[in-house]
Order: C-alpha cells, then sequence, then structure tokens
C-alpha cells in the first residue's frame, strides 16, 4: 500500500525532472492521410498527433482535413526514452450526437526521427470513418485547457485560470485513485457477500488446430473480466482432436464479461506460451446456472475467408441464420513490418446499416486504403489460423 503513493509520486516527477534539466534527445514525427466517410471525403474533421503517456497524453501538433479529407501533421518532442506518438481521431460520420466519435492509430517506431524535422512521414491511407474501431469511444471536447481533456472555453493554453484548473484536476485524479481501487475491490465482493446480483452462465466450446494439425493438449481457460483480477469459472485442456468445453457461472449486479484464453506453442519454441484472448458474446450469457447454448468460437466467428490480389484489394461475403442481428466483422492477418512465424492480426465491426435480410448482402462496405505498418488498438498476434 505504501509503495503506490511513491510509485505514482516518481512518475509523475521524474519526467518532469528530466525535461527541468533538459535532459534527453529532440524526436520527430509526421503522418498524413485521408478520411473518407462511405466513399464521401471527411472535411473539416480534428485530427491530433499526440504522444501517449501513462496518466496524460502529450500533444504534438494537431489540425483539421481540407476539401478533399486530406491532412498533414508534424510534432517533435524532447524525450530521454523513445516517444510513442499516435494519431488521434474525432469525427461524426454515422453519428449524429453532440459528441464526437473518437479512435487513435500508433505510428510504427521506425518513423520516429532524432531531430526537430521528421526524415519520413507516415501516411495512415484512406479511411473510411464509417468503420467501428476497436478501442473507440465518445469525446464531447471543443476546446482542451491543458492536457486535462477538459472544456474552458475562456482560457488561453497558457493562461493562469488554465495551469489552475490543471492543478485541481490533477490532485483530483490522484484522490480518487485510491477510492476506486479501494472500492473496485470490496464493492463486487460485498455484493457477493450478501448475495446480492444474479446468478449467470456461459458455455464456450471451439477446436484448434496448428498448421492443418488437431492441436491437442492446450490449456484453455474460461474468465470473467474484471478491472483488476479476472476470477476464472473453468479451465482444461483440448483433447486428441483439439477439441474443448467449458462453462461457469458468476453471480453478478451487472452482466458478466466473459473470455476465454488459449495458452499454446504452435509455431513457437520458447519457454512459455503464447496467449490468445476471445471474447464471449452477450448474447450466449444464460441466466441461471446452467447455459443454454455454447458459444462456440470457430463456427461463430467465420462467415467467410479470402486472400488479398496482387494489387492488395479484397472482396469478402458471407450469411448467417441467427435469431439476433448479426454482429459482423472482418479480421486481418498480415506480416507488414513483421519477420516473426506468426501473423499480425486486428479486427474491424462492420456497421449495422450494411447488414441485409436474406442470403444476398445488397451493399458493400468500403474499408478504404489502409496502411498496415500502423499499429491499431487491440492488434495481436495470431499462430492458429
Amino acid at each position: 500500500m505504501h509503495l503506490l503513493p511513491l510509485i505514482l509520486v516518481a512518475t509523475i516527477l521524474l519526467p518532469n525532472s528530466f525535461c527541468f534539466l533538459r535532459l534527453g534527445k529532440k524526436q520527430s514525427v509526421a503522418v498524413k492521410g485521408t478520411l473518407q466517410c462511405n466513399g464521401k471525403a471527411a472535411s473539416d474533421v480534428r485530427v491530433e498527433l499526440r504522444d501517449k503517456g501513462i496518466f496524460s497524453d502529450k500533444k504534438l501538433g494537431e489540425g483539421k482535413t481540407d476539401d478533399s479529407g486530406e491532412f498533414n501533421l508534424s510534432g517533435s518532442k524532447k524525450e530521454i526514452s523513445k516517444i510513442d506518438p499516435k494519431l488521434t481521431i474525432y469525427h461524426k460520420c454515422e453519428h449524429e450526437g453532440r459528441c464526437y466519435r473518437k479512435f487513435s492509430i500508433t505510428i510504427p517506431d521506425s518513423f520516429i526521427s532524432q531531430g526537430t524535422i521528421p526524415k519520413r512521414i507516415f501516411d495512415v491511407g484512406t479511411i473510411n470513418l464509417a468503420n467501428k474501431f476497436r478501442g473507440e469511444s465518445k469525446a464531447c471536447i471543443e476546446g482542451m485547457c491543458c492536457r486535462t481533456g477538459f472544456v474552458w472555453k475562456h482560457s488561453s493554453q497558457n493562461s493562469p485560470s488554465c495551469f489552475f484548473i490543471e492543478m485541481i484536476i490533477k490532485r483530483t485524479k490522484m484522490n480518487l485513485l485510491s477510492v476506486i481501487l479501494v472500492g473496485t475491490i470490496l464493492l463486487p465482493n460485498s455484493f457477493c457477500l450478501f448475495g446480492i446480483g444474479t446468478k449467470q452462465s456461459v458455455a464456450v466450446k471451439g477446436r484448434l488446430e496448428c498448421n492443418g494439425v488437431p492441436a491437442s493438449n492446450v490449456k484453455v481457460k474460461l474468465y470473467e473480466k474484471e478491472l483488476l483480477f479476472d476470477k476464472k469459472l473453468d479451465q482444461g485442456k483440448t483433447d486428441s482432436s483439439g477439441s474443448f468445453y467449458l462453462s461457469g457461472s458468476k453471480t453478478e449486479i451487472t452482466n458478466i464479461d466473459p473470455k476465454v484464453n488459449i495458452y499454446h506453442k504452435c509455431g513457437y519454441k520458447g519457454p512459455c506460451y503464447k496467449k490468445i484472448g476471445i471474447t464471449v458474446p452477450d448474447s450466449f450469457i444464460t441466466r441461471g446456472s446452467t447455459p443454454k447454448s455454447a458459444f462456440d468460437i470457430v463456427k461463430n466467428r467465420k462467415l467467410g475467408e479470402v486472400k488479398t490480389d496482387k494489387s492488395g484489394e479484397f472482396n469478402l461475403s458471407g450469411s448467417k441464420t441467427e435469431i439476433s442481428k448479426i454482429d459482423p466483422k472482418v479480421n486481418i492477418f498480415h506480416r507488414c513490418d513483421h519477420t516473426g512465424p506468426c501473423y499480425r492480426k486486428f479486427s474491424f465491426t462492420i456497421p449495422d446499416k450494411f447488414i441485409t435480410r436474406g442470403s444476398t448482402p445488397k451493399r458493400t462496405f468500403d474499408l478504404g486504403t489502409i496502411n498496415l505498418a500502423a499499429k491499431f488498438v487491440g492488434e495481436s498476434l495470431d499462430c492458429i489460423k
């Protein structure tokens, strides 16, 4: 308990001390791209170039897209370690609320330059903002005060009032952290102790292969995701055919958030295991101790598959019979900027308006032109395809 304040203080003070003493190297980065909304140029879209931090990000540059949806940003920062730049986009494509849809793309380290002027520009490509990106959130910011993320329309970036507000918010964050940590640990246990909540159950099954061969004796675990520590619901190993079945239940006041973790050594010879996590859809959560149906990690996921042609283009379609609306996504497996035995994997969720009743799709959702060198939120390595 005593270590937590020390770690928090050191994390905040050390970078500022290095900055004050003018230690570190000047590093710069540049990014460009084109934004569209279902084929139309997305003009006047706010874009920001930031260096990721533990508590708050440092803005390196900002701007808006022009009439053709294009943008170009650059910035620099002095840091003792390598900067961790990302592009953050705020837009209203397929959104009519007062806030903005917000998502970020991490810029590869190979595009970070030493010095004030970037030597290379990272091109994110042509992005269709109608995509639902992993990690996407809502942002209701119109003008940022310092680095707090709060609206303060009547203060300039360096005004005393802005500085005062930032100090108050920083102190509030520090005090709230301890309360949140204690509450996160104690509240769920208190509800369980008094029998408050609803019994919920879930089941998951599947068959694992490694390069066409059944992956037997692979450890699989069913968890309920928590903020600090996940709760294990069940565990087991695949049989000789690579198949497994797991189920479990938990009493919770809110919907449980189940996932299955797979620990394997396919394409890997090291002492540890590669780990894959798959979230179980809410539609497979059952009220009571006995699950009504099992989520199949194979059958419930793949609607179609294909490879890109010589020009990097692809076209996929598929159909499924479901009592509720399907939740389609496209998974991309690639080796851009990666030399290992496995594949880099990321996903895009397809908007509901592109789901068609019947076996033949009426509309095709265009993902845009994507630079695979970008690091997307939720990206992972995949060795079992």
